[in-house]
């Protein structure tokens, strides 16, 4: 069978006429609007999202900073009052520890032990035992 208008019923033929007509129109709404300059390109977009994006940053970075400069000084005068504390704190130990060592190597040493064998019994070095007692001679 051949395919001829007088075959094709009237409603096939409205259907593709209507088809065919919106396509042209929506082909000149296009061209209108590209003319009318609706259209922006990609481009240009990319350009003011990333203007935007990095002014939203910063902004956000600026109120961080506020709200984070009390507590960066708080936290600093906390680690200094530590700071002072500590150091007390470690100076006084070391006093005591320093004392109460240089104490056993002169009790070591009045008792009648070579250098040798007091630098052995508390693992330290020679010339070390030697030069606490050659200061505390001294004293």
């Amino acid at each position: 069978m051949e395919m001829t208008i007088q075959n094709f019923p009237f409603i096939y033929l409205l259907w593709i006429t209507i088809g065919v007509l919106l396509i042209l129109i929506g082909v000149f709404m296009l061209v209108a609007h590209e003319n009318a300059g609706y259209y922006t390109s990609i481009e240009d977009k990319k350009d003011e999202s990333k203007e935007d994006l990095e002014g939203i940053l910063s902004y956000f970075l600026e109120e961080e900073e506020k709200k984070n400069q009390g507590f960066r000084e708080m936290l600093e005068s906390y680690a200094k009052q530590m700071g002072n504390k500590n150091e007390k704190n470690i100076k006084q130990s070391m006093k005591n520890s320093t004392s109460q060592y240089v104490n056993e190597i002169v009790t070591l040493a009045d008792k009648g032990f070579e250098i040798e064998e007091i630098a052995r019994q508390l693992g330290k070095g020679v010339g070390e035992v030697q030069l606490i007692l050659s200061l505390y001679k001294m004293r």
